[in-house]
């Protein structure tokens, strides 16, 4: 495909440059003479100008050559009829022919031409035999640019589907989702709205996964002041075509998928101000996004959001670019038999972290509670009995919020993201959270004998239940968690397993 390109370019250059080649030749030639008369008439000084100046006179023309030979290039590809462009074309790989659609309306309308996409359209068929395909029949009207990228999408999530099956066995969610994600060549975009609809784009500047949540924050070198924000889009990118070896194609087309939309400076937005650090103030607008505004001036420092694991795959390659999809619920058989059925047999990961690096997890498996105990319309299991020393275990690093801009970076105390998920006895998530929640010293508490030192609470609510850890400093300097209980509510258990508690 190089040599075609290379040899078409080659006979450009020689088709516009030879009738030129003689009178620019004979040009140059009675400019030097002139210019060379002149110099051997003056003197050094001015002999030595001279020779600047033609140096520059030669530089100039060279340029000037430059650009007219630019120059009819161009015009010979105006002058080239459809046909031929059309065979052109048709050299090319599919990537370059969407480059090609976005030179001109004329490119773009033969780079879509169904003659060029029909080809590309029978040459990418389902790797696997027997997967359902989407057959375009009735060829008269039928755009083979859209059909060849839908047949693209589909190649993705049928090979992306077997990639998934694969579970780890400590989270329970797919294996492979760090690496897929990477694979897709998957980029995360935050999009500021502003009071004149106008739309305001930013990449990513870092993301970092973690055992069952990926967090992604943006830094650019300027955002548009926090007044004039009217809400935030986020959405993730994937590529549509990839080389033999899975790797995405360099310039590939990209399918937007829609993750999450909030508005800005609405009524449920919760501040945090009583941090130590004396650069930032923080907005939390919505589970898992965090706004970081200076404190100095209140212009937009970093945006952060963190995502759960579950199903995130699918939310970035499923979804469109106006509306996020949403993963299907396989909710458990009814069942009449078992007189504690919902109570008994689910299993939580919990972990306690910074944007980049773990500070605690833990796993819990068969977690259970009777059903006399149901008290106030919760359910509520211990994971982390106080009274038990042996439950107890050590934080690797102490929770705040490390942050970073291209200019500064800092600590943001007593803030941390919360990485919560339930499985129930089928292994299916029952509950599912990831967000930052604050951590609160507590002035008096109960406590062991053994420990005497500052103690902490960290909690979490919503519609599905809550969470509570204690977290104690001991004489070591060390923070352990020496209680951790969950509560889920009765209603959320009875519309999950068609249960009637109460």
């Amino acid at each position: 495909m190089e040599n075609h390109q290379k040899m078409l370019d080659s006979y450009f250059g020689r088709l516009s440059l030879s009738k030129s080649r003689e009178s620019e030749h004979n040009r140059n030639e009675s400019h030097h003479k002139r210019l060379t008369s002149k110099e051997q008439t003056s003197s050094k000084a001015a002999g030595s100008r001279n020779t600047m100046c033609l140096s520059n006179v030669r530089s100039g023309n060279s340029k000037a050559r430059n650009i007219k030979a630019a120059g009819r290039l161009s015009n010979i590809a105006e002058r080239l009829p459809d046909e031929i462009l059309l065979k052109i074309f048709g050299l090319l790989r599919p990537c370059d022919l969407l480059v090609c659609s976005c030179v001109c309306q004329r490119w773009m309308k033969l780079a879509g031409d169904n003659l060029l996409w029909q080809p590309l359209y029978e040459r990418y068929k389902l790797s696997q035999p027997g997967e359902p395909d989407s057959v375009y029949t009735t060829h008269a009207g039928t755009r083979w640019k859209r059909a060849f990228m839908d047949r693209c999408i589909q190649r993705r999530n049928t090979r992306l589907k077997q990639l998934l099956k694969k579970k780890d066995p400590y989270t329970g969610l797919p294996a492979n989702t760090d690496s897929i994600l990477e694979k897709l060549g998957t980029k995360w975009y935050v999009i500021l709205r502003d009071r004149d609809d106008r739309l305001h784009s930013f990449c990513d500047s870092d993301v970092s996964y973690h055992n069952t949540s990926v967090t992604v924050r943006w830094y650019p070198p300027e955002f548009i002041p926090p007044d004039k924000i009217q809400g935030f889009d986020f959405k993730a990118e994937a590529s549509v075509l990839f080389e033999r070896d899975g790797s995405p194609i360099k310039d590939s087309p990209r399918k937007s998928s829609h993750l999450l939309s909030i508005p800005w400076k609405a009524p449920h937005v919760q501040s945090i101000n009583r941090g130590e650090d004396d650069a930032l103030n923080l907005r939390l607008p919505y589970p898992g996004v965090i706004v970081a505004l200076w404190k100095d001036g209140g212009g937009l420092a970093f945006l952060s959001l963190s995502l759960h694991k579950w199903g995130l795959v699918e939310r970035c390659l499923l979804g469109d670019n106006n509306s996020a999809y949403q993963p299907k619920l396989i909710r458990p058989p009814a069942d009449d038999v078992d007189s504690q059925y919902g109570l008994h047999g689910y299993t939580c990961i919990v972990e306690l972290r910074q944007q980049r690096m773990p500070c605690w997890s833990e796993r819990f498996t068969k977690i259970h509670c009777p059903k006399e105990k149901i008290d106030g319309g919760h359910v509520t299991f211990t994971l982390i009995h106080m009274d038990t020393e042996t439950d107890h275990s050590a934080l690797t690093r102490k929770l705040c919020l490390p942050w970073k801009t291209d200019l500064f970076k800092g600590i943001y105390q007593d803030l941390c993201i919360l990485d919560v998920t339930l499985f129930d006895e089928f292994s299916q998530p029952f509950w599912s959270v990831c967000t930052p929640v604050s951590v609160k010293k507590v002035e008096k508490g109960d406590l062991s004998m053994v420990y005497h030192g500052e103690q902490f609470l960290v909690h979490y609510s919503d519609c599905k239940g809550h969470i509570d850890a204690s977290i104690v400093r001991d004489g070591d300097d060390r923070y352990l968690v020496t209680s951790l209980i969950l509560s889920l509510k009765v209603e959320a258990i009875n519309s999950w397993f068609s249960t009637s508690y109460s």
